[in-house]
């Protein structure tokens, strides 16, 4: 490729991504790149026609880029002088300074020096290029483009229509359609393709029949040319392989750059699969190299996976977390990592989970001993352990239970968890039988309904959806939250779980006028929870008891009856809709290990149904539900928990209710000292995480955070005037998109910010982020409208009800993959706006 071809398209690629461009070239090389971009859509300045009257159409076609659509007008400004030394004074005398602050500046980084320039267009003669700058400074253009005007491989180069070296190969290993129709429509490559083989590879490439036959044989040199390259130096190449043609060290390059082409580009990545699988059979290599340990750093067959899992397990087992971790992040660039089965995503859970119960564990340690201490703990902390837990269980049965490798620390991990869980439980149980249940001050599960639906559809006039869910443990409803974007604010808080944690009593706790009403009586050895006059028992029981107190505006559906039926299923007089829905603890009575599985769809239907009652026009939705759950990996000899003494009428696996003694294992209250009045005198639970009838994983009904901590998660619909308190409204934007690809580590994002009145604020300020998985992965670099002390964005309205502004992202070197773009306040920590995006560098 010509140098200035190259420095042109460096030029246009910068454009696009920062729309203006301050280009410094003292020696007047690269104008001819500059004189060929003028376009319609594209402003050139040339500031040796005068300093001012060049900056003041520069300012023009700045103004006017303000005005446009992202990407809809550019600005080139090249000055033939030295780059100014910014940040020192001066960089004060420069009229175009504005202009890099606001966009971008040539040459910006050593990557783009005279040099580097000749050697990324010419990358076939770098080291004739570095011979001619050691002879002289800096040579001409004219020098550098000639060194490679005698290519001995026209025709080839001519069919592919490439020119290094490096395209050729990756053209013949991975060619485009029309490539691919040159070269199957004409012979003339072929002598040159051998040529080329020979002078590049060092290889003797067969005569060619087809194409396909130089796509086999050049994967099979290349691709184990790399192999053996990235084999560390105290591991041998057996010797069943040490006849196998390859490319000698000075080809480490070229091999290892086309591999990368291949590997890291979409429309290449599914054809290096299927080449690298043939070359893998062909030679064997997975059974030939199986005494190997260490393949090296790079991934060039499916079978080097193997080494970085032993790699990884044996971190683990040393308790290397941050090698483990290292591990990790490698293995989320690498092209088999996703295409090989679940094994590093099942890798992935257990390293979470292992450092999430290190960190609770030493919180539990500086934690109070009272009830609320210890409530606070679990919905701050600890749940996230359950979650984590939770996903690890789930990852190991879509994989059949099929953990291989990976099963020393599966059972290492359920071990630690389950460690955690019962010092947790120990805890907890202590503070309950000192202080009772529930806690002071906290919200019951029989003040939910008046405290949330009732308030809002009695007192307030809201249209309001109670859906009333089976088993949605706490860690669920908050990790379900967190999917929510801001223009449906929610909000979850922690209740009480009335006792014993059974579906009857935690469905009638649930309704109007249940605190200190709420009765449970005892029938044919099965707990009848009344309300009033009545029974409660079923739904159909719960919205009598409803309409008795609301009337005929009070209706109740079934969740899927709402997804499938939408407003068929309601009169659109019903102010008060109750949904109701049991299939996750269906799922875990049924299952029990099995539940994982089933959790995750209803969660995406409960997703989906929050879309639904939208549309419907309700103002508010909670959530809520009527007990949690144990989920434990296995049960263990010990769970098995014996009962105490005593005429016990109702026996559940975590409760027995009638009356009698304690014994080591269990924990026996009055009602009272539990909040509950009933027919009987007490109730026992187990002190531990076992169980009186064993035979499940998934349990509740007894006393411990994960069952007795129910959430209560309120979604609101619309928003209500007189609450309101924005003003100002911050849209983010990448290219004119609400999503895409970064292909740069400074990508360049949009905000346009609008304010309701000229009554309101004159500017606003933010933080502008990059995160992924909760964690920054960049930051706002400095730009025109960033603090530099607080690094907050600062847009002003300028007298108007609109402001848009460009603000480079500094993205963290070593980061890739799928992340959020969000501005913040930095305040309230209330988000304003936030895209996703995904890294794609071009490197």
């Amino acid at each position: 490729m010509e140098i200035l071809e190259h420095v042109r398209n460096i030029f246009e690629r910068r454009l696009d991504q920062e729309e203006c461009l301050v280009v410094y070239d003292p020696a007047g090389r690269y104008r001819p790149a500059a004189e060929a971009l003028d376009a319609d859509h594209r402003t050139v300045i040339y500031g040796d026609e005068g300093t001012i009257e060049g900056r003041e159409k520069a300012m023009e076609a700045w103004l006017e880029i303000g005005k446009s659509s992202p990407g809809e007008k550019q600005l080139l400004i090249y000055l033939p002088t030295e780059k100014p030394s910014l940040g020192d004074d001066a960089d004060l005398d420069d009229p175009y300074i504005p202009f890099i602050a606001g966009g971008g500046l040539f040459p910006s980084s050593d990557a783009e020096n005279y040099m580097a320039l000749c050697i990324a267009a010419k990358e076939n003669h770098e080291e004739q290029i570095r011979s001619l700058f050691e002879e002289k400074d800096e040579p001409s253009l004219d020098a550098i483009e000639a060194i490679d005007q005698g290519a001995s491989y026209p025709q080839l180069q001519t069919v592919l229509s490439v020119e290094s070296n490096r395209e050729i190969l990756r053209s013949l290993l991975s060619p485009t359609e029309n490539q691919k129709q040159n070269l199957e429509e004409n012979d003339v490559w072929k002598t040159d393709c051998q040529t080329f083989a020979k002078q590049v590879l060092g290889y003797g490439l067969n005569k060619p029949d087809t194409w396909e036959e130089v796509q086999s044989e050049l994967a099979r040199y290349t691709l184990f040319s790399e192999f053996v390259f990235d084999l560390p130096q105290d591991e041998a190449l057996p010797a069943s392989l040490e006849d196998v043609p390859r490319a000698d060290a000075s080809c480490r390059r070229l091999v290892r750059n086309v591999c990368d082409d291949l590997r890291e580009s979409r429309r290449h990545e599914e054809v290096y699969r299927r080449l690298a699988r043939e070359v893998a059979d062909d030679l064997s290599l997975g059974h030939q190299t199986r005494e190997i340990d260490d393949f090296g750093e790079l991934d060039t067959f499916a079978f080097e996976e193997r080494a970085f899992l032993q790699r990884f397990v044996e971190a683990m087992q040393e308790e290397d977390r941050e090698e483990a971790r290292y591990i990790i992040e490698g293995r989320h660039r690498s092209i088999w990592a996703d295409s090989e089965g679940s094994d590093w995503i099942l890798a992935e859970r257990l390293l979470d989970l292992s450092e999430a119960i290190d960190e609770a564990a030493e919180a539990l340690e500086d934690t109070g001993s009272k009830t609320s201490d210890l409530v606070d703990f679990y919905t701050d902390v600890s749940r996230h352990v359950d979650t984590l837990h939770r996903s690890m269980e789930q990852t190991i049965q879509e994989a059949h239970w099929e953990t291989g490798i990976l099963d020393p620390l599966v059972q290492e991990a359920r071990k630690k968890y389950r460690a955690f869980a019962d010092d947790l439980q120990t805890a907890f149980t202590q503070s309950v039988e000192s202080e009772g249940w529930p806690p002071t001050g906290m919200l019951r599960q029989t003040q939910v309904f008046d405290a949330t639906a009732g308030e809002d559809f009695a007192e307030r006039g809201l249209r309001v959806a109670y859906v009333m869910v089976d088993s949605f443990r706490y860690e669920l409803a908050a990790q379900f939250a967190q999917r929510f974007s801001d223009d449906q604010e929610t909000s979850i808080q922690p209740a009480a779980g009335h006792m014993p944690s059974t579906t009857r009593v935690g469905m009638a706790a649930l309704l109007p006028e249940a605190d200190g009403k709420l009765r449970l009586e005892t029938k044919r050895q099965k707990i009848v929870p009344t309300l009033g006059q009545g029974d409660v028992v079923r739904p159909e029981d719960r919205i009598d008891y409803l309409q008795q107190k609301h009337g005929d505006r009070c209706a109740m559906v079934g969740l899927n009856d709402l997804m499938t039926q939408g407003s068929d299923c309601l009169d659109d007089t019903v102010q008060l809709l109750v949904v109701k829905t049991r299939e996750i603890d269906t799922a875990g009575e049924a299952m029990g290990d099995g539940v994982q599985r089933v959790i995750g769809e209803a969660q995406e239907t409960y997703f989906r149904a929050v879309n639904v009652l939208s549309t419907l026009d309700f103002d508010r939705i909670h959530f809520v539900t009527d007990h949690g759950f144990l989920l434990l990996s296995e049960q263990e000899p010990g769970d098995s928990v014996s009962k105490p003494v005593g005429d016990w009428t109702v026996q559940k696996e975590r409760c027995l209710m009638g009356a009698g003694g304690s014994n080591e294992d269990t924990l026996t209250f009055p009602t009272g000292e539990l909040g509950t009045q009933a027919s009987f005198d007490q109730i026992a639970v187990p002190k531990t995480l076992g169980a009186f009838r064993m035979g499940s994983t998934y349990m509740h009904s007894g006393l411990s955070l994960q069952e007795s901590i129910v959430p209560v998660l309120t979604i609101n619909l619309k928003d209500e005037g007189e609450q309101s308190e924005a003003e100002i409204t911050v849209q983010l934007s990448y290219r004119g998109g609400r999503s895409g690809y970064v292909t740069t580590r400074r990508p360049m994002i949009e905000i346009e910010a609008q304010k309701e009145n000229m009554f309101g604020p004159d500017g606003i300020e933010f933080r502008l982020e990059a995160r992924s998985e909760n964690e920054m992965v960049g930051g706002a670099a400095s730009s025109s409208h960033v603090d530099p002390s607080t690094r907050l964005v600062s847009i002003d309205f300028n007298d108007s009800l609109s402001a848009v502004a460009k603000v480079p992202l500094d993205m963290t070197e070593d980061f890739r993959g799928e992340f959020e773009v969000v501005a913040i306040d930095p305040i309230t920590q209330v988000r304003h706006d936030a895209i996703p995006l995904q890294t794609d560098y071009l490197e």
